[in-house]
């Protein structure tokens, strides 16, 4: 059975993914997570849906060239209305 909250080392080895990179990734703002959270995130501490939505942008990133600052921008602008955030980025 999957565990519902994933640590540090187990994100990093669902999305194939190295420390380094996490890392420079989070400092230049390339990420943004707690998705779906029924609780307050703490830190090292990751969901399955974030496992999904990281590898859903590095797909989108890879086949249409997606910025991931912009991206990560306007998720933490409008966590709580996301449509309005999706439609915005596609314009």
């Amino acid at each position: 059975m999957l565990r519902p909250i994933l640590s540090r080392t187990e994100f990093l080895a669902a999305t194939i993914l190295r420390p380094a990179t996490f890392d420079q990734r989070v400092k230049v703002g390339e990420f943004c997570f707690a998705l779906g959270c029924r609780r307050t995130a703490h830190i090292n501490e990751y969901s399955w849906l974030d496992v999904f939505c990281f590898l859903l942008t590095s797909m989108i990133h890879a086949f249409s060239g997606l910025e991931l600052k912009p991206a990560t921008r306007l998720h933490r602008l409008d966590h709580d209305r996301p449509q309005s955030a999706a439609a915005r980025a596609v314009r």
